[in-house]
């Protein structure tokens, strides 16, 4: 009925609000202690909810920052469908703007060692798919070196953005988009030229 769609809509609106508010409040706390420094009652008592709020939906601490991990992921994957169609630059840097919005969350899930690894891969992932829109010039590279130079760049680019994110995400992100999709293009355009022989 419509009364209880109403009701259901409320209800799912307040608990995307009470995560949203633990999920801040853990990332303040993570900007000044470790993860496993962090208790149960100092997040309630910053997110001003009791403790059997924070249990409804975490198990512990942990688990609050692996779901947090989680849902960053997905968000990864999303930018991902969300690039394929539009040209290098232009995703790259729409990319950036939405992690940049982000800016909090990121900049600590990535420099906290417990995410390093998913994370990592996330952004692997993603940079791998954006490295595949230049196909056409990556056909030009020997066979033999095409896994070499697209581990190259998956990598390299991967950590300019670990490097921005670590650096608090101070330079605009124009300016890390040309900078990644200028290192692309003349590493493709370097590895495609023909091998000088060596005397």
């Amino acid at each position: 009925s419509v009364g209880k769609r109403r009701i259901y809509m409320a209800t799912d609106a307040r608990v995307k609000y009470t995560k949203m508010i633990i999920e801040k409040s853990f990332v303040e706390l993570l900007k000044v202690k470790q993860l496993n420094k962090i208790t149960v009652k100092e997040l309630c008592d910053l997110s001003e909810i009791n403790r059997s709020t924070f249990y409804k939906y975490y198990d512990d601490i942990f688990d609050l920052f692996d779901k947090m991990i989680a849902k960053s992921k997905v968000e990864f994957h999303n930018l991902i469908q969300e690039m394929k169609g539009q040209g290098r630059r232009k995703a790259l840097t729409e990319s950036l703007e939405k992690i940049k919005k982000n800016g909090d969350v990121y900049i600590t899930l990535i420099t906290e060692q417990r995410g390093h690894g998913v994370l990592d891969e996330a952004l692997n992932e993603f940079f791998y798919e954006l490295i595949k829109v230049s196909e056409v010039t990556f056909l030009n590279i020997p066979k033999d070196k095409q896994m070499w130079i697209l581990y190259y760049l998956v990598w390299g680019c991967s950590g300019i953005v670990r490097c921005w994110a670590n650096n608090e995400m101070k330079e605009s992100t124009q300016k890390v988009a040309t900078l990644i999709d200028n290192l692309i293009d003349n590493t493709l355009n370097f590895a495609s030229k023909p091998e000088q022989e060596s005397n």
